[in-house]
């Protein structure tokens, strides 16, 4: 499992984390603000962008992990993770009007805005659903 481990990422992993997120969301933002402010639309593109390499660290940590004996917070956050990223998902899903994965043009600022944040909200939730299944199936039993 050294493959997972933290200390064996290079240090530019978070730069090169930012320097892939900061062009796909500028490239596939909404247009929601005001002309002046497209900026915004990029952010919030780019904090669903982070929420899912976020997921994907959570899902790499887990595995790294999961032999080692956790604590009750630690399944509490196994349970909390998905359901919290369940609801900005559904939100993404459902709140436009439109069916799911099908876009608005109207609030389309540049590129695919819709399917990226719709199926990255999708793939957090997975992400996190199957860290709590490999934590639950490779997991080390508690000790009394």
């Amino acid at each position: 499992m050294a493959f997972f481990a933290w200390s064996a990422l290079p240090p530019t992993t978070p730069s090169a984390a930012v320097a892939a997120a900061l062009p796909a969301a500028a490239l596939n933002r909404l247009a929601i603000a005001d002309p002046q402010d497209a900026h915004l639309d990029a952010l919030y593109s780019v904090s669903h962008v982070f929420e899912l390499f976020a997921a994907a660290a959570f899902f790499a940590r887990t595995l790294a992990t999961a032999w080692q004996p956790a604590g009750s917070f630690a399944a509490f956050a196994f349970v909390a993770l998905p359901v919290q990223q369940l609801l900005p998902t559904y939100f993404l899903l459902t709140a436009w009007g439109g069916h799911p994965f099908a876009g608005v043009p109207e609030l389309v600022g540049a590129g695919w805005p819709f399917a990226m944040l719709q199926a990255g909200g999708v793939a957090q939730v997975g992400l996190y659903l199957a860290a709590g299944a490999a934590r639950l199936a490779l997991g080390a039993e508690e000790k009394d």
